[in-house]
Order: structure tokens, then sequence, then C-alpha cells
């Protein structure tokens, strides 16, 4: 008799993911992990006319389990040196300074665009090795016991 089953939401795929051999979710990671550098990539393009600080500064940086990433400007050194990268990405309203008044500055975003762009292309490839992989395991790939019991197969 077949099984069935529906998982839906991000952290429930990944929760399952994660219980999978390794050999089965590494085509998941290595999407994952080439939509990140993509997503950098096209940032940095964005921005390299308008900041080469900012443009410097963007960073992937990849979870643990390999099935998530954030790509921007992450590490506390980063944010120290490119501070201004959300007034760049986002703009600012006029506003006083001092005596007078900044006219305010319009926004150029960089990162957003690029996560779009992106979405798009690594959306179906990411849901495609993700099927793949359930496929795998249903078919008698390993799945590891969360409960530390090492691994059995899933019929």
């Amino acid at each position: 008799m077949a099984r069935r089953a529906r998982v839906t939401g991000g952290s429930n795929v990944r929760r399952l993911l994660r219980r999978l051999d390794d050999n089965v979710v590494a085509s998941v990671k290595r999407e994952v992990a080439d939509f990140g550098e993509a997503t950098r990539q096209d940032g940095i393009k964005s921005v390299a006319s308008v900041s080469k600080t900012v443009a410097r500064n963007i960073e992937v940086r990849k979870s643990r389990d390999g099935l998530t990433v954030r790509v921007g400007i992450i590490t506390k050194k980063a944010r120290k040196a490119a501070y201004f990268s959300r007034w760049v990405e986002f703009g600012t309203r006029p506003h006083k300074i001092g005596s007078g008044m900044h006219p305010g500055v319009q926004a150029k975003p960089f990162l957003i665009p690029a996560f779009k762009v992106n979405k798009a292309f690594y959306r179906p490839r990411i849901n495609a090795a993700i099927n793949r992989a359930i496929r795998t395991a249903a078919r008698g790939g390993t799945i590891t016991d969360p409960g530390g019991g090492g691994s059995s197969s899933d019929e």
C-alpha cells in the first residue's frame, strides 16, 4: 500500500529534509547554495556603480544544515563598514541636519530585486530537487531517526 503525506510550510519541509540521508538531500543543498550565490552576484552588480563598499560587503551565509541561506550585509565587521547600505536600498526622507535640511536620498534597491529575479528562477529548481529527494527516500532511501537511533528504511 502506498503512503501519502503532505508537508507544507518551509520549517516543516526543512525538518523532513534534515531527517533524510545527506546523499539524498545533496541536490537540494546545492540548489539552495546556488540561489544564494546568484543573488549575491546580482546584488553586487546592481550596487557596484553606487557603492563599492556595499558591494564588497555583500555575503552569503549557509545554515548548518545547508537548507537555508542568508544574503546581505551580515557580519558585524561588514555592517560597520557598510552601515549605510540600508539607506542605499530603501532611501531616506528629507530630514534636518544641524540647522539645515537634507533633501533625502532616492532608494536604489539592489538586494530585493536580485532576490526576486533569482527566486523566480530557482524556486522551481529547488522544488524539483525537494520532490526528487522525497521520492528517493520513499523508494528506500534512508531516513535518520530523530531520536538518534541510527537510520532505517521508510517503507
